[in-house]
């Protein structure tokens, strides 16, 4: 748990750390990957799959519990969804950045192209560092993770570009 809250650290210093070596990119991968198997073992279909498992095949038997239990997993729908919503959302990511793709926005004056292109399709790190390298960021105190390339936002993609074919 230690290592993964000064990765969160290092992270908020500087989102683009990630880009740095393609070790980062794997470590960066892999918690994105734990987080979302843990957000999706918390889906109650999953962690009380063999309840409902009886409440599909065993419902003519219309009593009280299985009122509750279908109750139970009708209330609990949406943020199963969600947490199912964000594991495949952490696996597509996880996915771009070991090969080599960005999931930073872009922002539109830097890259007026790419920012449009990067709603219809990945765009690679060497790409962009093809028109901006990195600099050093004067905001960042911390000389070992003060590198940045110009134009690559805080915020991720979302499922709108990572749905796009």
């Amino acid at each position: 748990m230690q290592k993964k809250n000064r990765i969160s650290e290092i992270l908020n210093i500087n989102p683009q750390v990630m880009y740095y070596d393609i070790r980062n990119s794997y470590g960066v991968a892999m918690n994105l990957i734990t987080f979302g198997i843990e957000q999706f073992t918390l889906v109650t279909k999953y962690s009380k799959l063999e309840q409902f498992k009886l409440l599909n095949y065993s419902f003519e038997n219309n009593n009280n519990q299985h009122i509750e239990l279908a109750s139970y997993f009708a209330l609990n729908h949406l943020i199963d969804s969600i947490r199912i919503s964000i594991c495949f959302e952490n696996f597509m990511k996880s996915l771009l950045i070991t090969q080599g793709y960005i999931i930073h926005r872009l922002n539109r004056e830097i890259y007026p192209e790419l920012y449009y292109e990067q709603f219809n399709r990945p765009i690679l790190l060497n790409g962009i560092l093809s028109i901006n390298n990195w600099n050093e960021d004067k905001k960042i105190s911390n000389k070992n993770y003060n590198k940045a390339i110009k134009g690559l936002l805080k915020n991720t993609i979302g499922m709108k570009e990572l749905l796009c074919e």
